[in-house]
């Protein structure tokens, strides 16, 4: 009896393990279905590329399945027809300058999980929860590894930006540190602590300082808006979405699905002495996003499939069917609801990707034009209801989604 009851204690012991490391190597996925408000599992990741010609129609061109895991860190950046994509370990190259017919350049593996990544120049900066890369891109064929930096004291990256020959790092414990970077490496310049109520922060026109933000109806938001400086695209606040161009901020909140929000702040001088300051528009993701619905009459849409549908095998990308079976999605009170996932500006324009799914494109109003009135363009579902970051090029927008 005793002899069995090792036994037993010794296969409970097998089980309990085995189920907490499947557990642990499905962290990053399960924190990725929360993020985007899913049940189901997610397994690999999907880059869709939308064309956006016709802002009232956009269509989903092409997309690439990619045989590789994706976090709720992972992103895609686009310049000049190229769009660099890092799924849970890797980082790829894929050229789309025809948005139909994408081409597949090459990837580079990493020792440890990555997350966003930003290009500057003829270089990539990617992020590990403890390090800075930096690869040389200027000959996407023979891509490696090249300086890699930590953080004093290895402290855990949080977040960060670029602004062109400058990393922008948010470090723990309210830390902020400015990397220079010349002849492909990375040089710390200026480390600081964050002020508790810091809510934004803009760099100044000396790219090692920058400007603490302390709310966002403050009037030290005029010099960034008025200047062109921008501001740093990372946030504090665990459920606030910062995106900037230079002239307008984009502040997202995603607390509550019901209530997800993205705000336009603007500013602009009238004549030599008066200036115009403050909130130019707001997206309400319940109130415009459903009158956009009331107003076009849809009662159901159809989740699209791609044009040209490809896959990845081996390094190489080949064409295949696409699955023919096609959602039909009921328009109720539960459509259109969702966390904002990612969104991006790029001049008046606001574009949203939210958990269900859903591409929206948004007309937004400026405080310099107050005649014109802020309108959703067009909505349609994506072929996956789990996108995770989007990047826009000249009439089409990249997005990346888990499958």
């Amino acid at each position: 009896m005793r002899s069995n009851s090792v036994f037993s204690r010794l296969i409970v012991g097998i089980i309990t393990l085995t189920v907490l490391t499947n557990i642990g190597c499905s962290l990053s996925v399960n924190d990725l279905n929360q993020k985007n408000g899913n049940t189901q599992k997610l397994h690999n990741s999907v880059l869709t590329i939308v064309d956006t010609t016709d802002l009232n129609n956009p269509s989903l061109s092409a997309s690439i399945r990619l045989p590789f895991h994706v976090n709720a860190n992972n992103s895609v950046f686009v310049v000049e027809n190229l769009a660099y994509v890092t799924t849970q370990r890797r980082m790829h190259i894929i050229d789309v300058s025809i948005p139909q017919h994408p081409s597949y350049l090459t990837s580079l593996e990493f020792p440890e999980d990555i997350g966003k990544i930003f290009i500057s120049s003829d270089q990539a900066v990617v992020a590990s929860r403890q390090k800075i890369y930096l690869i040389d891109i200027s000959q996407p064929s023979h891509l490696e590894i090249g300086f890699t930096t930590f953080l004093p004291d290895q402290k855990t990256i949080i977040d960060l930006d670029v602004r062109k020959d400058h990393i922008y790092v948010l470090g723990e414990y309210d830390s902020l540190y400015i990397f220079s970077v010349h002849h492909k490496h990375a040089k710390l310049v200026k480390a600081d602590t964050l002020e508790k109520r810091c809510l934004l922060i803009s760099p100044k026109h000396e790219r090692h300082r920058v400007e603490q933000i302390l709310s966002p109806v403050s009037r030290n938001m005029l010099g960034p808006l008025l200047e062109n400086r921008g501001f740093l695209q990372f946030s504090r606040s665990k459920h606030q979405t910062v995106r900037s161009s230079s002239e307008f901020l984009a502040l997202g909140n995603s607390e509550e699905s019901k209530n997800a929000t993205v705000s336009i702040k603007d500013a602009c001088r009238i004549g030599e002495h008066r200036i115009r300051t403050g909130t130019a528009d707001v997206y309400n993701v319940e109130t415009k996003y459903k009158g956009h619905l009331s107003t076009t009459s849809t009662k159901t849409f159809k989740r699209q499939k791609p044009i040209n549908v490809y896959a990845l095998t081996l390094g190489e990308i080949q064409q295949i069917e696409p699955n023919q079976l096609s959602d039909t999605i009921e328009v109720d009170n539960n459509t259109y609801e969702g966390p904002i996932t990612d969104f991006q500006i790029f001049g008046n324009l606001l574009y949203i990707v939210n958990g269900k799914g859903f591409f929206t494109i948004y007309r937004f109003a400026s405080i310099e034009d107050p005649s014109i009135r802020g309108e959703v363009l067009s909505t349609i579902p994506l072929q996956t209801d789990s996108p995770i970051s989007i990047a826009i090029g000249k009439n089409y927008t990249c997005v990346l989604s888990a499958q």
